[in-house]
């Protein structure tokens, strides 16, 4: 009997361990006083009188990458930016309403009756040079499935599942 409990129990810390590990390409938190100096300062400068929320370190292709919330002119931004301080991305919160006409109606053709979560401008930045990208909108469809959905500037979905599938992110 005490084999088969201590098995259990081992069994059980075992999940727990692989259910709290983040998978490849999931954020890690990291506190305010451990991100790099020039990813802070690279946030403040670009944008001023910002609050940082919290920062999560990322692995991507090259390496690591940190994405910086913040809160800049009553909106939610992220801001992915190498160790070096470098911007490479910047997310903005914005309305749906906000939302290109095209864009809209691409979404609403292609999930209607959805409710909207999270909309953003995904804006890329190489140097000095920013240039909106897509639209990343956060969607609950009809049926119910949570669905992120990334949309180009003309209106053609990049990423998203099929409506009414319920794919979640």
């Amino acid at each position: 009997m005490r084999g088969i409990l201590t098995g259990f129990r081992v069994g059980t810390v075992l999940a727990l361990l692989i259910l709290a590990t983040p998978a490849s390409g999931w954020g890690e938190n990291v506190p305010l006083h451990m991100v790099p100096n020039p990813v802070l300062d690279a946030v403040g400068g670009r944008f001023k009188n910002a609050r940082i929320a919290s920062a999560d370190r990322d692995r991507d292709n090259q390496g690591f990458v940190y994405e910086v919330a913040i809160r800049h002119e009553g909106k939610n931004v992220d801001v992915t930016l190498t160790p070096e301080g470098v911007i490479v991305l910047i997310k903005r919160e914005i309305a749906a309403t906000e939302l290109p006409e095209p864009i809209a109606k691409v979404l609403e053709d292609t999930y209607p009756k959805a409710t909207y979560d999270v909309v953003e401008a995904v804006t890329t930045v190489q140097g000095r040079q920013e240039t909106l990208a897509y639209y990343e909108v956060d969607l609950m469809t009809a049926q119910r499935g949570i669905v992120e959905v990334r949309v180009s500037t003309d209106g053609k979905i990049l990423k998203g599942g099929a409506a009414g599938r319920g794919q979640t992110r």
